[in-house]
């Protein structure tokens, strides 16, 4: 098992920057992989955005957290060998921060334990882009909406549970 440092979160209006902390290091399990079934996502313009389908919440992964996201889509790798490569590519600080943001998304549970069967590798950018990660959760209503099955005739659609048009 690997222990990896985490990001405690600071609430502002409608966004939550996150920001290491000193304290709190959970274990993390030694293979990861993307939560298929609790995620989905898109990267644009090298910003990768991820939808959290239970909390509805969003994540904005940009810097290096994107190319390690979609790296992790297409296989599964040890959380150490992620943080070690980076930080033999960039330095320690790039380690560091790469650890911490493993973190965060595993306590998210958009990364999971798994098998690993193939190593994923990340396209590394040539220069450092520091991991970023914004989470936003002043969407989470609608995003959870689900106006397929949330129809109900006398009260028009979307509907949301509790009698409440959306």
């Amino acid at each position: 098992m690997v222990r990896l440092a985490k990001f405690p979160l600071s609430v502002a209006p409608a966004r939550r920057k996150l920001r290491p902390a000193e304290a709190s290091d959970p274990v993390v399990p030694d293979t990861i992989s993307v939560n298929t079934a609790r995620c989905t996502w898109e990267t644009i313009d090298g910003e990768t955005m991820v939808i959290d389908t239970n909390s509805g919440e969003l994540f904005a992964l940009r810097g290096l957290a994107a190319p390690v996201w979609d790296s992790l889509v297409g296989g599964q790798a040890t959380a150490q060998s992620l943080a070690a490569e980076a930080g033999r590519r960039y330095g320690t600080a790039a380690h560091d921060e790469l650890a911490v943001l493993l973190g965060v998304l595993i306590d998210a549970q958009l990364l999971v334990p798994g098998k690993l069967a193939t190593e994923a590798a990340p396209a590394w950018p040539g220069v450092y882009e520091q991991p970023m990660l914004d989470r936003f959760d002043d969407i989470a209503d609608i995003l959870t909406l689900d106006p397929i099955h949330d129809v109900e005739p006398s009260a028009g659609w979307p509907y949301q549970h509790g009698g409440e048009k959306a």
